[in-house]
């Protein structure tokens, strides 16, 4: 994408307030605004969205808010030995479905006199650029994250020791353990405190491959179990930090590299594809979550990219920047999460 000057920006921003065109005027900025915002939010890293207009909307009963239904693959049982001359019995085909909910999401409204706006070298969005974008951002992760958390939260954590405790750290959605915890050794397989090692490490990659059979057919045959890869990690920085102190014995010669260059934003780590954030708040420290692929994950539609409304009354400029989407997790198997610290 070629640089585009600063100078320039404000100049045709100010060229089409000043001219009255105030949709002109938003469309100087809008572009701009939404490639930042594709590129900062985790959730769009996650899941990338999907432009839907209005004729893919679903009608509800019970709501008039927007909304899309998605169908989910179909589960069905096993095949099984039989008897020569045996018929199977019939089984009605029929699949599920979830519905993603869109909502709006809008930036505080910036006011500002246009006679004031013309004393500003630097790029005069940036006065309310920061808050707007941070303002969808955490909308969108920490709604999304909420979800997660939801999710994998053990329905109790009352057990003397792994093999007691796991059948009372199952999410309460799926039934499945989908949680670990290695600052205890009653909350991980490992059976120990081991916090950020190699070995939890490892393990808790395991936690979507893990097969779990959710329910048993009307037959009495057992369902085929659903089985996942891990597809992306998500941690902080300062939890991905603690790769660095991994000595030449943990992990080879990748402990020199990672001493001497540090860790990017994206990185390949023991196979997986780790996205690094600032957001300790939304990802807090000593914690992980772990995505299955997007296609096994849900569905995030956006109806309305972020777009900038602007208006100006005699000598006030007014504008801010709105949306309309919505993030479901369809497949609540695809996600988990781990604490090491």
């Amino acid at each position: 994408m070629p640089k585009i000057s600063t100078k320039l920006i404000n100049d045709k921003f100010l060229e089409k307030v000043a001219s009255g065109d105030m949709e002109k005027a938003a469309e100087v900025a809008t572009d701009y605004t939404r490639i930042t915002l594709m590129e900062e939010g985790l959730l769009r890293k996650i899941m990338p969205p999907e432009t839907i207009t209005y004729a893919d909307l679903d009608k509800q009963l019970d709501t008039n808010e927007p909304t899309v239904i998605v169908d989910k693959e179909v589960t069905q049982p096993m095949s099984v030995s039989v008897g020569f001359g045996t018929l199977p019995k019939n089984r009605i085909m029929r699949g599920d479905r979830y519905r993603v909910d869109l909502a709006r999401i809008i930036s505080p409204n910036f006011v500002e006199d246009v006679a004031r706006l013309e004393g500003y070298s630097y790029d005069i969005r940036n006065m309310f650029k920061e808050k707007a974008i941070l303002n969808h951002m955490t909308a969108e992760d920490v709604t999304w994250f909420n979800q997660i958390d939801n999710i994998v939260k053990p329905t109790a954590e009352n057990g003397v020791d792994w093999a007691a405790n796991k059948a009372l750290m199952v999410s309460g959605v799926t039934g499945k353990v989908q949680y670990y915890d290695f600052t205890d050794s009653k909350k991980n397989p490992l059976k120990t405190a081991s916090g950020f090692s190699r070995d939890s490490l490892v393990e808790a990659l395991k936690i979507l491959r893990t097969g779990f059979t959710p329910s048993t057919a009307p037959l009495g045959q057992n369902e085929m179990p659903i089985r996942l890869n891990t597809d992306l990690v998500v941690m902080n920085v300062n939890t991905a930090a603690e790769y660095i102190k991994f000595v030449h014995t943990d992990i080879g010669d990748m402990s020199t590299e990672l001493f001497k260059d540090g860790l990017d934003k994206e990185v390949n780590i023991l196979g997986h594809r780790h996205l690094l954030t600032m957001k300790d708040d939304i990802v807090k420290d000593g914690e992980a979550y772990y995505f299955a692929a997007p296609e096994y994950l849900g569905k995030f539609y956006e109806l309305q990219q972020p777009t900038m409304f602007v208006d100006r009354r005699a000598f006030m400029i007014e504008f801010f920047i709105y949306s309309c989407l919505g993030a479901t997790i369809g497949n609540a198997f695809g996600v988990a999460k781990a604490k090491f610290f």
